[in-house]
């Protein structure tokens, strides 16, 4: 029967990849189930009910469990993982289950916890559909003969308990109430198993260390099966003394046990317990490992470091609470390749699918790192950095460990600033920034964390320390120290506009307003501001500069009033960033600047609209040209002439009527004809936008 069920658990795994990869209707997933279906009729034709169970992450066949290589098994883990995911004890199989039973089974196994989340978890979903002949967590009874006991679900011979207890109870009645007494009782345990271990300890010279580790095994594994029935906190008690007289007969030998298959021992309790005194133990490190090529400390992180693949053992807190202390002394034994091993299985576990074993990957990461200080930190973070920051920007759920590595970089980079190592630190500053500003998509809580960290790194001490670097640096340190402070955020760059208005060498001036206009569109809201205030003219006409630099047709609005100025080196600043930035505003913008007196400077407005065909502005500059007053000033001559010029250059049809009138007539309106020069800028403006209306008639 065990073989048949060993079969069964193949084909369950197989159809629940498979429905996991292929639509349900495929004939692969339809092939998988009806091999499924057809393994069970055999089974139940010879046996009903069949039940599988987990028991100290044991599965169990009808209350026997597989033995210990095929609990190692890839379809009997993946059973037991599935069990253990979904809270499952039991599934009972009996005559009748149908295929589409099967077909349902199989369907909610495939499923994550969080797909059940709104219907009350799985048990509850499952209760909902018509399985009638699968069930879970049924109370099933089996019968065992009257050489066996039943602890805990597994089964124990009398002789083997008998032998167990054979050095403290000599004698011992397997069925009396004395010996379900002392199944129960940690003391009276705890002194078998020190007897019994002093006994395979006294064979040391006439025994190899393979075959005492043998007979220590097969002690444990009874022990395991014999304290079934302690709860959790009696279970720790017995694995800590347990464990104490391990390390205290032979600690190579305890060593040498977390290296077997033990996990499952008093619930892990006894390898928990171990791998934290072996952790801590610097005396199990060996000072010459000459004759020893593999250390003793080594050995312990090689099998945490395996027990880090199973996603499980990151669930488990108190196993998890061991780690801080094996990363601390691989670092100080200098044992690189063990530690590297172990940091690149936890970090693994970032991008597992289940959140829970995500967080708990983060929060074992965080305890590593925030246990550790200096240079031991440093090369920790630096290790796992990649993975870290890649974590930030995709992690779907914000939770304090999020938070926790948040801040584990962030100290990581004010480390690197305030050392002056800028390149290392722009990693971080880069998450910060792309969370922050959303060019990752996150959550509003992430974002708002990464903000944090931007704002605890924008210290003024700080900013002041980079920017002095960048004074006194060579061209790379300028480059490195320019990226740093556009990842800060606000604060450097209101640093650095207070610094625009106080510094009088023009150099510095411009060194400054390329730093300022390297953050792009973080510095023009900034700008804007600065605008707003009563400034002095030549600072006003460096964030005109700016401006028009970085900026765009919102912020080219900002200028308007300046060109009223009675500054004409802002009031030309102004009009040029204007003129790049205003787009299809720039007519309504700078028409109102042909109001100002200085006839110079209207031609400069007209030349602007021109050069940038302001259609908007083609009503008001034939406006201007019908005003003509009665006598005309020079000034007044040649802003005609260059307004009939830009109405060529900006092409609407609408100037056609009114530039043919004043090319073609002596008199407009009553008035006397416009001058000569005008006449002719007005003709030249005919011939191109006669052409270009003759071109859309033929198109």
């Amino acid at each position: 029967m065990m073989n048949k069920a060993q079969n069964a658990l193949v084909f369950l795994n197989t159809a629940i990849k498979n429905i996991r990869l292929y639509p349900p209707s495929s004939t692969i997933v339809t092939a998988s189930v009806d091999r499924l279906h057809q393994a069970f009729i055999d089974m139940l034709q010879i046996q009903s009910p069949i039940v599988f169970s987990e028991s100290d992450r044991n599965i169990l066949v009808d209350g026997n469990p597989l033995d210990y290589k095929d609990q190692e098994k890839i379809h009997v883990m993946a059973l037991k993982d599935i069990m253990l995911t979904f809270g499952i004890k039991s599934i009972t199989f009996e005559t009748g289950a149908t295929r589409e039973e099967f077909s349902l089974l199989v369907s909610m196994l495939s499923k994550k916890t969080d797909d059940f989340q709104a219907e009350g978890g799985f048990l509850q979903a499952l209760a909902g559909l018509d399985i009638p002949h699968i069930r879970m967590d049924e109370k099933v009874y089996v019968a065992m003969d009257k050489d066996h006991a039943n602890l805990s679900g597994l089964t124990v011979s009398g002789d083997e308990i008998a032998r167990f207890f054979l050095l403290t109870h000599p004698g011992i009645d397997v069925h009396s109430q004395d010996f379900r007494e002392l199944a129960g009782n940690t003391e009276a345990l705890r002194q078998a198993f020190e007897a019994g271990l002093s006994n395979i300890m006294a064979q040391k010279e006439t025994l190899t260390s393979a075959e005492l580790l043998i007979n220590l095994n097969s002690m444990l594994v009874m022990l395991d099966k014999i304290s079934g029935g302690l709860d959790d906190d009696n279970r720790g008690i017995l694995s800590k003394q347990v464990g104490s007289a391990l390390l205290s007969a032979d600690p190579s030998m305890a060593l040498q046990l977390t290296t077997q298959n033990m996990e499952h021992l008093l619930g892990g309790l006894l390898l928990q317990y171990l791998m934290t005194e072996l952790a801590q133990d610097q005396n199990t490190v060996p000072e010459d490992t000459a004759e020893d090529p593999q250390s003793k400390l080594r050995k312990v992180a090689d099998k945490f470091g395996l027990r880090l693949e199973d996603p499980r053992t990151f669930l488990d807190s108190e196993l998890m609470s061991v780690l801080p202390k094996i990363i601390e002394q691989l670092i100080a034994q200098k044992e690189r390749e063990a530690l590297e091993t172990v940091l690149m299985r936890l970090t693994q576990k970032l991008e597992s699918p289940d959140t829970d074993v995500r967080n708990a990957a983060a929060r074992g990461l965080a305890g590593v790192i925030e246990g550790l200080s200096g240079e031991q930190k440093k090369t920790i973070v630096e290790k796992v950095a990649d993975k870290l920051t890649a974590w930030l920007k995709r992690e779907s759920h914000f939770s304090s460990e999020y938070t926790r590595i948040c801040r584990i970089l962030k100290d990581a980079a004010h480390d690197d600033i305030v050392q002056q190592r800028f390149n290392d630190a722009l990693p971080y500053l880069d998450t910060f920034d792309q969370i922050a500003s959303g060019t990752v998509s996150q959550s509003n809580d992430a974002r708002l964390a990464a903000r944090d960290m931007i704002n605890h790194l924008a210290t003024e001490d700080n900013i002041k320390a980079i920017w002095t670097q960048y004074e006194s640096g060579d061209e790379k340190k300028k480059a490195e120290v320019k990226t740093v402070l556009a990842l800060l955020g606000e604060e450097p760059l209101n640093y650095l506009l207070d610094l625009l208005h106080t510094r009088k060498n023009s150099n510095e001036r411009v060194s400054i307003m390329h730093m300022i206009m390297n953050a792009s569109k973080k510095a023009l809201p900034l700008i804007g501001q600065r605008l707003r205030n009563e400034e002095p003219w030549y600072y006003l006409r460096n964030l005109a500069y700016m401006l028009g630099q970085i900026g765009n047709e919102e912020s080219a609005g900002l200028l308007q009033p300046f060109l009223q100025h009675k500054s004409e080196k802002l009031r030309q600043e102004a009009l040029r960033a204007i003129q790049k930035t205003g787009g299809a505003r720039r007519g309504k913008l700078l028409l109102p600047a042909l109001n100002h007196p200085d006839d110079e400077f209207r031609q400069t407005v007209v030349e602007a609209l021109g050069v940038s065909r302001a259609e908007d502005a083609v009503a008001g500059l034939l406006k201007i040209l019908k005003d003509r007053p009665l006598i005309a000033s020079a000034g007044r001559t040649a802003l005609e002439e260059t307004i009939c010029t830009a109405l060529g250059v900006i092409g609407s049809p609408d100037a056609i009527p009114l530039l043919s009138e004043i090319a073609e007539t002596k008199s407009f309106l009553g008035l006397r004809s416009y001058p000569d020069r005008v006449k002719a800028a007005a003709a030249g403006s005919l011939v191109t936008l006669r052409r270009k209306v003759a071109q859309s008639a033929e198109t």
